[in-house]
């Protein structure tokens, strides 16, 4: 049954470019190049949100696998996906991110490279080098992928994540179908480093292609592909993990990955460079061209898009992720990163009918009903109204996994996930201004004190 009572998606087919139109994702078109636009910006962060220290400087000339900043602590980096020139490094706050760097680079691939730089570099491997062991290899290139090769490794039981996290994407289905090889490698890769720990791949009934899921089985045997029911938001890594606890009767919540993280892994241990370019659906009746984009990593989202038709009259919000639980965007010009699944530009028409929502709570329940962890949506979204974020917090607005259930079944349409979006921000902890912007801060003032001293 569907997590919600009597709950259907609207339109036909879930996860399919466009919204409604019927299109089944194992038979949707393959996706579309953007070219390499003119500059590009690398957002020093971590995928789970730390905050990096740019280790280039303004007028630097870098090639492909170079070091564009990093955490000495950790060993985080973040790697230059194509030969190019730094333009400026530029400080920021970004809400929910806290403050951090972003690098504007200017790309020299497929254009005039500088001397020196038509040779790619290697990823580089500070603590294992060329010679290094296959599993430190994977340890670096599984970190310039987001993921935690050690706790992978301990994990009790590991799901690679196919399933599409929301209504309108379709960027997992687009990873699986067109880059089937290296989803087996990653798998086959992270399963060589398990042993005899179990770990599977899991789709939707229905998401793929017979010959392709015949060459998943093939390939990453003897990693075995379950297929699970169509269940929107099901494919929520958050959710998943649950479901799959639920059906296997385990103790443990399984570590889920997804597909995505899986098929890059492979990409940087066969080519030994960072991810370049990343599969994104764009979707939504603003666009005159849904489908899947392959976008160079650092691209701006308004170039893509354009790219996708954008009809600016008619724009009335940009959501980055899907229908049910996107997150609305106020600055078109922020790059895309390699973490994205999806964008979706709305029209009023289509933001007034399925989103806004300034009406009063009519106590009908459907959202406790909907909730798959068993919260009071209404209760919450209510505290973090009215900026009561303690009392939010014994609610138990962090364990909310923001699938957006509630605000779907909502009949009053009020605006319940961005509620409790924003509780969750305002009690996470707060990122520190890392070391370098201050750094950098008090040279400005110096600078500034020289010069009026003068």
């Amino acid at each position: 049954m569907n997590a919600v009572k009597g709950w259907r998606p609207r339109g036909s087919w879930p996860n399919s470019p466009s919204l409604g139109r019927g299109r089944s994702p194992a038979r949707a078109r393959q996706s579309q190049p953007l070219p390499l636009p003119e500059q590009l910006v690398f957002r020093c962060l971590t995928p789970d949100g730390q905050a990096l220290t740019p280790t280039v400087r303004k007028g630097q000339t870098l090639m492909a696998g170079d070091v564009l900043a990093q955490d000495a602590k950790t060993a985080a980096r973040l790697y230059a996906p194509v030969t190019g020139s730094v333009l400026d490094v530029v400080w920021q706050m970004t809400p929910g991110q806290g403050y951090h760097a972003s690098i504007h680079y200017r790309p020299t691939h497929g254009r005039t490279a500088p001397a020196g730089s038509e040779t790619a570099q290697p990823v580089a491997e500070p603590s294992a080098g060329p010679a290094g062991s296959p599993q430190q290899r994977l340890a670096q290139a599984a970190a310039v992928c987001g993921l935690d090769l050690g706790a992978i490794i301990r994990a009790p039981f590991v799901v690679v994540n196919g399933c599409e996290p929301d209504l309108g994407i379709a960027t997992r289905t687009a990873w699986l179908n067109e880059r089937t090889a290296d989803v087996a490698a990653g798998v086959a890769a992270i399963a060589a480093c398990r042993g005899e720990r179990p770990m599977f791949l899991v789709t939707y009934d229905g998401q793929l292609s017979d010959g392709v899921r015949q060459a998943l089985v093939h390939d990453m045997s003897p990693v075995p592909l379950q297929r699970i029911p169509l269940h929107v938001p099901w494919g929520q890594d958050a959710l998943l993990a649950r479901y799959v606890q639920r059906v296997k009767h385990w103790q443990d919540s399984p570590l889920v990955v997804g597909v995505e993280r899986v098929a890059a892994l492979a990409g940087v241990l066969q080519r030994n460079m960072p991810v370049p370019s990343v599969l994104v659906t764009v979707d939504g009746d603003a666009v005159d061209h849904p489908g899947i984009y392959r976008v160079p990593v650092g691209s701006r989202l308004s170039e893509l898009l354009h790219f996708a038709g954008l009809r600016s009259d008619r724009l009335r919000q940009v959501l980055r992720g899907g229908f049910l639980a996107g997150e609305a965007l106020a600055d078109l010009e922020q790059p895309v990163s390699w973490t994205d699944l999806a964008f979706l530009a709305l029209t009023r028409e289509r933001v007034t009918e399925s989103f806004a929502g300034a009406g009063i709570c009519l106590r009908c329940g459907r959202c406790i009903h909907a909730c798959p962890v068993h919260l009071v949506p209404h209760q919450i979204a209510r505290w973090a109204r009215g900026g009561h974020w303690q009392e939010a917090q014994a609610a138990g607005v962090e364990q909310c996994v923001l699938c957006g259930l509630c605000a779907y079944a909502c009949p009053a349409r009020l605006p319940l996930v961005a509620l409790l979006r924003l509780a969750q921000r305002r009690l996470a902890p707060s990122r520190s201004v890392p070391q370098a912007m201050t750094s950098a801060a008090a040279g400005d003032r110096e600078a500034k004190a020289a010069a009026s001293a003068r």
